[in-house]
């Protein structure tokens, strides 16, 4: 066989390989928080932000309405650093809270994102979030909260969020951003 018919051949393998590779991570419909975490590019996301992640089955109880006026975005990828340093400005609201899921829903500038699966996971005052939402705009994201519940009530947050699907132009999938602050319950 000459050259040209193994490179071809070596290509076509490589090329299925890579194909069975991007197969074993799920892109949507998580059923656990370690789904999440088997996912490749939520990994690399973790790993870069640094979110830290509460594991535990008696996460505190934070069901309520939260205003994030206080919460600024810290860091992004390339694609969204423009959003570096504005404050975010929605209310979120967790209710139906189990030892292992919860309900999610956020509004903000008209615009509503509704959880399609929310995990919980953590101990004591500490919990981290695992959320697949649909926004309004047709986007799909992943999100991950880490906090700890302050003496009032108030939760002291650590977000970030990925685009799973459809992001708005000129976004891409992958592209993510972080955030810190206070999330005030109202």
């Amino acid at each position: 066989m000459n050259r040209i018919g193994c490179l071809f051949i070596l290509l076509v393998f490589l090329a299925s390989c890579k194909k069975e590779a991007q197969k074993e991570y799920k892109k949507s419909g998580f059923n656990s928080s370690q789904e999440f975490l088997d996912n490749a590019d939520i990994k690399h996301v973790i790993n870069v932000s640094g979110i830290p992640i509460y594991e535990g089955t008696n996460p505190p109880n934070i069901e309520g309405e939260y205003s994030t006026n206080e919460c600024t975005v810290v860091s992004a990828s390339k694609n969204m650093s423009q959003v570096i340093g504005v404050s975010l400005s929605s209310t979120f609201k967790f209710s139906n809270q189990t030892s292992s899921q919860i309900d999610i829903a956020e509004s903000a500038y008209g615009q509503y994102v509704k959880g399609s699966g929310a995990f919980i996971t953590g101990s004591g005052k500490k919990f981290t979030l695992w959320i697949e939402a649909h926004q309004s705009t047709g986007s799909d994201v992943v999100a991950l909260m880490s906090g700890n519940v302050l003496i009032n009530g108030d939760i002291q947050i650590d977000n970030v969020s990925l685009y799973t699907n459809s992001p708005p132009q000129p976004l891409i999938i992958g592209d993510w951003w972080e955030s810190t602050g206070p999330f005030r319950l109202l």
